[in-house]
């Protein structure tokens, strides 16, 4: 069987979004007591992107077409 054109066989995609609590940029910036910014990396996603895996339709997640 050959495999999947639209997941090249991994039954899978890789999506990606940007991150909505840093805006896409990858860091945040905080404030300690003495009221002086820190810029510090988001904990919520890698560099500003959010990647999500879903099932391929095309072949229902097998991989094979």
């Amino acid at each position: 069987m050959p495999a999947c054109e639209f997941c090249s066989g991994a039954g899978t995609l890789s999506l990606t979004a940007p991150c909505r609590k840093c805006q896409g940029t990858g860091e945040i910036i905080t404030y300690d007591d003495d009221g002086n910014e820190n810029l510090e990396s988001c904990a919520l996603c890698e560099y500003g992107v959010i990647y999500t895996e879903v099932i391929c339709e095309a072949c229902h997640g097998t991989g094979v077409v």
